[in-house]
């Protein structure tokens, strides 16, 4: 009579060719995720998608503060919830104009963090 590890090894080999699997894991290959770590498909699914889960909200955290840098808190809110942004009034507003000399040159020969450090440094 086999062994308990003979019958799991000839269950695994069977799987292998059923499968096509070869022995290089691929996570997007479940079967082969399963058999090379032992674990029930159920639990390696849940890892992935926690491992996804945990990438999308990242994402979104990276999103939401580009958003938030650029517009208004109030506003990116109900951009993000597509409402209706309504327009706001004023009584009165300054539109500041300015041109910085030789910018367009600088800049060319300067990186993208150099550009930004000089104008945070100029405007803030």
């Amino acid at each position: 009579m086999p062994s308990l590890s003979e019958g799991v090894g000839k269950s695994e080999f069977l799987l292998r060719n059923i499968f096509k699997i070869d022995d290089e894991p691929n996570f997007t290959d479940l079967p082969h995720t399963c058999l090379c770590q032992k674990e029930h498909p159920a639990t390696v699914l849940s890892r992935q998608v926690s491992a996804k889960s945990r990438e999308l909200a990242d994402e979104k955290k990276r999103t939401d503060q580009l958003l938030h840098r650029m517009l208004p808190r109030s506003v990116a809110e109900q951009l993000k919830q597509k409402k209706q942004v309504e327009p706001e009034f004023y009584a009165s507003a300054t539109i500041y104009f300015s041109d910085i000399v030789g910018f367009t040159d600088m800049s060319a020969r300067s990186s993208p963090h150099q550009v930004v450090d000089l104008l945070n440094m100029l405007y803030r």
